[in-house]
């Protein structure tokens, strides 16, 4: 339920302490200025102006942009351009005229001009003229206070002038970094995570198939699972703890995938090396692997938590975040390896309980003697 939850979120607050001086104009800039509406800046290649088809393509350019979800529409577009083309149907110019009269038509305009840039055109042997190369102009989009329709917005304009290649547009707007980064989070997270996890889960695969032989790598499966388990459970936890699917998220999540392995491998890999004996449970041995590697379990985790209980001392969502996943990948790792695998191998191991009932008794007794020799040796 609390996966499902999951929301983007790249506001300029998750990356500020919360006295800091910026804080609360961060706030007001989003809420009353993001949210409101939003102005975007586009430079863009000239069209030809003597080429009808570059021009219609240059008008349905514009067009696209001005259909974008949540755009204010044609009324809000600051082009020149289209001012140009009214005025030359106006005065009955010829398609190749146009190039000289759009030098004519922006003479003495330096609103406009101001930052063209020109290129040469050669009209005859002794005569050239000055002609746009490349310009600016504006649209606005209405705002909105949900990152995903901001991040919508932004990916809608990205496939319009990815459609249009000739006139190597460019947009600009002071959330289009935080919305970018934030568009980042929300299609690559999963896909990150599900490299993480199939890369650690090789990793460990591996270190099994080193270390055991082909009668102990039932436990892997397990792990694997315990594993995922562990993850699904804290980004679930993060979501209803109010943590949104920002880049710090990101970031504790990945830290987390790696925090979340130590614990179930430990368990796996002590249960695992235990000698299977005719007539001794799974049960018996889960328990000698609870012996070897319960306290330790229990030490780390606890000296994990109390080390980074200082860090909550700071105001800050980033270090929030980060307490906030690891004591949960301690808690539910500490809850899986210590309850949950070793509940899974009881049911699941039947290996060395098939024996005559006479047998089992005694093989019990050998191998707590064994082990006690093995506690009074390392003594």
């Amino acid at each position: 339920m609390g996966t499902s939850r999951l929301k983007p979120d790249s506001s300029l607050t998750k990356v500020m302490v919360d006295d800091s001086e910026f804080y609360g104009n961060a706030v007001k800039f989003e809420k009353l200025f993001w949210s409101e509406g939003t102005l975007f800046t586009f430079v863009v290649n000239s069209p030809n102006f003597s080429d009808p088809t570059s021009l219609d393509r240059f008008e349905n350019f514009i067009t696209q942009l001005e259909g974008v979800k949540m755009s204010v529409g044609r009324q809000s577009t600051q082009l020149w351009v289209r001012d140009f083309i009214d005025y030359a149907k106006d005065w009955g110019v010829q398609p190749e005229d146009m190039n000289k009269e759009v030098e004519t038509f922006l003479r003495g305009r330096s609103d406009i001009t101001e930052h063209l840039t020109y290129s040469t055109e050669i009209v005859s042997a002794n005569t050239t003229i000055q002609v746009p190369a490349r310009f600016h102009f504006f649209t606005a989009y209405y705002g909105s206070a949900d990152w995903i329709i901001r991040g919508d917005i932004v990916q809608s304009i990205i496939e319009v002038t990815e459609d249009h290649p000739e006139l190597n547009a460019i947009f600009y707007h002071e959330m289009v970094e935080c919305v970018d980064l934030m568009n980042y989070t929300r299609y690559s997270l999963k896909q990150t995570l599900g490299q993480s996890l199939l890369a650690i889960m090789l990793l460990m695969s591996i270190l099994f198939l080193s270390s055991l032989d082909s009668s102990q790598l039932f436990p892997v499966i397990w792990v694997a699972a315990s594993f995922i388990a562990i993850n699904a459970m804290v980004v679930g936890y993060l979501c209803l703890w109010g943590v949104d699917m920002d880049v710090v998220a990101m970031i504790c999540l990945l830290m987390t995938v790696g925090f979340s392995v130590d614990y179930t491998v430990h368990m796996a890999v002590t249960y695992a090396r235990q000698t299977v004996v005719d007539g001794v449970p799974s049960s018996v041995r889960v328990r000698l692997a609870l012996d070897e590697v319960a306290r330790p379990i229990l030490n780390s985790g606890l000296s994990t938590l109390t080390a980074v209980c200082l860090v909550t001392l700071v105001q800050s969502y980033m270090l929030r975040t980060f307490v906030k996943s690891v004591f949960l990948v301690v808690v539910f790792g500490q809850l899986q390896s210590l309850l949950v695998l070793p509940a899974c191998f009881i049911l699941l191991d039947n290996r060395g309980s098939k024996v005559a009932p006479v047998r089992t008794k005694r093989l019990r007794k050998e191998a707590e003697v064994k082990k006690e020799l093995t506690n009074t040796t390392k003594l």
